[in-house]
């Protein structure tokens, strides 16, 4: 158990102490306008019930996207490479997983509550692709599918399972959260107890991604990043840092208390195979996939780091990401792939060496070098190291951070108080009444000029299908065809040379076969350039529909239009008007805004050409095949492709939509609340006048720290 200071624990005790007394001290407001400091009590006795708890461990989260590798990353950390935590390919059988050290071995499986699994049932009746539907029904459908009993399960509410070895473990958690695990459907999350010495002190999380749809577990992951102390932030080293993993490490990524963040270019050995044919070397490409990932790293940070200053954000936060500029380097297949001889590969791990021994260079120590598996054992043993000091560094941000979010809270409860007074004082009954019915018809008017901006957008979304599907044509035409490489041989020939010799008649007419070498040109196709095709072909695809929908949403101009149109329609002399709440709220809309991501795997088409074809292909007919085939997966690919492409832009429309319609209405009521709690005051007008002024003073009071509690 860690020792913290009396003073510390007394700091604590005394904020908590306070925020109570300011509670008292405002009985005289409404619950609804107490919530926020009840959330900030609630959020503060957490954190502080969390680190005095008995022999606190030191929390570590493993977090990225889906397909990020963070199972196989844990796997080789922990299991030494065997695949005990299943990888979830699927966002259905993604379930956060929580390891722990414990002298006997068990898995505590947590089920649904009935009351969740009802809203499971709910979501999976609605005929829509958002994502939490298209979930709610795949869960629903694996649980038919695999014929359970769904009311036993649901009613254990939790189920401790013992194992005695890895084994064992395998086995039994594949049937919880494997993807085909026959009660998969119904777990929330598991945490395993294993007797493994690395795991003292510390609990590690094995999240299912921060934009996992299914709220239980996306609560159950944001709660425990709360109280997170270690981030490991897996970034796919062939798509790093994209778009999506940007919007998680900047918006859903709680990082108050994190002590540190530590960004990893997980699956790096993916990068490397894409950049492999610029390069003479394996060294050199790994050299030189570094540097660019690296940059792209800084950049991306440097900018976000920028945009952090420019909203005043505690330098605590910014310390913690400046790390983030020099990325960790992973691949848990080569590190694995260094651990066994050839001949025991898998299917998967035969293609990557095929693939990364293009120069004929790849060995062992290659293997390790690009695992990099001991660079994250001696940060992990250098964390686990520091815990105590870790642990003592986070209390010493908590105070500074919770007074600065209950003095931003109180200066909130004023400014509404006071707005309520100005209005109560200067109005009548049916003034106010008048101006309430006139912000709903503004809302009319704010409504259909939002609705023509999302119209345009979908005006060109319609037109970002139409270009992008040709340009996607195009690529997929291009990237179809084979150029033949010219090579030469070689060939060995024979012709005969006259032994005869005139002062000799019993030599004439005889010879010899003389043998000599000629050059010869040839045609070949290479299997290596129909690999290339493939994956040019998808990683370009990929690219090209996210610049598509990039080209179509411009933020900036978005958020730009949606200001102004709020502002044109509000009068600038009336007593509720606030540009900066406006902005406040414009702002909040545009982050809710995820411009669609598409997610190709290029794993399965590689193996079938590679498996086909190897090297240079002379012959006629198999040239013909190999074309062929190459043709074949290129348009499946384009299919694919195109399906996730149109399916994505139906998703976004309906999302758009959605924030179209919440935008106004959530405004709307916001506003519309405010005046009702100033209308219902007029029953007894100047007493409510005074009771407004007497708590105004009182929260200026406590806001300016006059009442010493």
């Amino acid at each position: 158990m860690i020792i913290f200071d009396k003073t510390t624990e007394q700091q604590f005790e005394q904020h908590l102490l306070e925020i109570s007394h300011i509670t008292e001290h405002l009985n005289f407001l409404s619950q609804g306008d107490l919530l926020g400091l009840h959330k900030l009590k609630r959020t503060f006795q957490t954190k502080v019930d969390d680190f005095y708890q008995k022999e606190r461990k030191l929390n570590i989260g493993i977090i990225g996207q889906v397909k990020a590798g963070k199972s196989s990353f844990l796997n080789t950390m922990i299991f030494n490479g065997e695949d005990v935590l299943p990888r979830a390919s699927t966002l259905k059988t993604a379930t956060l997983t929580k390891i722990e050290y414990s002298e006997k071995n068990s898995i505590e499986i947590s089920y649904y509550s009935q009351k969740e699994w009802q809203e499971i049932e709910e979501r999976a009746r609605v005929n829509s692709e958002l994502d939490e539907y298209r979930v709610a029904r795949e869960i629903l459908s694996l649980a038919q599918k695999n014929s359970i009993d769904i009311d036993t399960y649901l009613k254990k509410g939790t189920e401790i399972i013992t194992f005695s070895n890895e084994k064992d473990l395998m086995r039994e958690l594949n049937e919880y959260v494997g993807e085909n695990g026959k009660i998969t459907a119904l777990v929330k999350y598991v945490t395993l107890k294993i007797n493994n010495e690395a795991l003292k002190d510390i609990s590690i999380v094995d999240t299912p991604g921060m934009n996992d749809p299914i709220a239980s577990r996306t609560d159950k992951t944001k709660q425990f990043m709360e109280v997170c102390d270690v981030v490991f932030f897996l970034s796919r080293g062939s798509n790093f840092l994209d778009q999506t993993d940007m919007h998680l490490l900047t918006a859903q990524l709680p990082q108050k208390g994190v002590n540190r963040l530590v960004l990893i270019s997980s699956r790096y050995d993916e990068a490397m195979q894409d950049t492999i044919d610029d390069y003479d070397s394996l060294e050199e490409t790994n050299i030189e996939t570094k540097k660019i990932l690296q940059s792209n790293a800084r950049i991306k940070i440097t900018q976000y780091i920028e945009a952090l200053r420019n909203r005043g954000m505690s330098n605590d936060i910014i310390q913690v990401l400046e790390e983030c500029k020099n990325p960790i380097f992973v691949s848990s297949m080569a590190h694995n792939m260094s651990q066994k001889e050839v001949q025991s590969f898998t299917e998967d791990e035969k293609l990557i060496m095929r693939n990364l021994n293009e120069h004929d260079d790849l060995d062992k120590d290659m293997l390790i070098d690009i695992g990099n598996i001991r660079e994250i054992k001696r940060i992990f043993g250098e964390v686990i190291a520091r815990k105590e000091e870790i642990l003592i560094e986070k209390t010493a941000a908590f105070l500074p951070l919770a007074k600065k979010e209950l003095s931003q809270e109180m200066k909130n409860i004023l400014t509404f108080q006071k707005r309520r007074l100005t209005l109560l004082v200067e109005h009548d009954y049916e003034s106010l009444e008048q101006q309430k019915k006139a912000i709903a018809s503004q809302m009319q008017n704010i409504k259909m000029a939002t609705t023509s901006i999302f119209t345009d957008i979908f005006t060109k979304l319609e037109m970002c299908k139409a270009d992008g599907t040709q340009a996607l044509r195009q690529a997929s035409l291009e990237y179809s065809n084979l150029n033949e490489r010219s090579g030469t041989d070689l060939e060995e020939r024979s012709h005969n040379v006259s032994t005869s010799k005139w002062y000799n008649p019993f030599s004439w007419g005889t010879s010899r076969k003389e043998y000599y070498t000629v050059e010869v040109r040839y045609r070949y196709l290479d299997i290596s350039d129909a690999l290339e095709n493939i994956r040019n072909f998808g990683n370009e695809s990929v690219n090209t529909v996210e610049e598509y929908f990039q080209k179509t949403l411009d933020f900036h101009q978005l958020k730009n239009r949606l200001l102004n149109t709020v502002i044109e329609n509000f009068d600038p002399g009336s007593e509720y008007y606030d540009p900066s709440y406006f902005k406040l709220l414009t702002e909040k809309t545009i982050q809710a805004i995820e411009l669609p991501i598409i997610r190709i795997n290029l794993s399965e088409y590689l193996k079938s050409m590679g498996n086909n074809f190897s090297g240079e292909v002379r012959n006629a007919s198999s040239k013909v095949e190999l074309q062929s085939k190459l043709s074949s997966h290129i348009s499946q690919l384009f299919d694919e492709i195109l399906i996730q492409f149109i399916n994505e832009i139906k998703v976004f429309k309906e999302k758009l939509t959605a924030i179209d319609n919440n935008f106004t209405t959530q405004l709307l009521k916001n506003i519309i609340h405010e005046y009702e709690i100033v209308l219902a005051r007029f029953n007894d007008k100047e007493k409510e006048i005074l009771a407004l002024q007497e708590g105004v003073k009182k929260l200026e009071n406590l806001t300016a720290k006059k009442i010493l509690i």
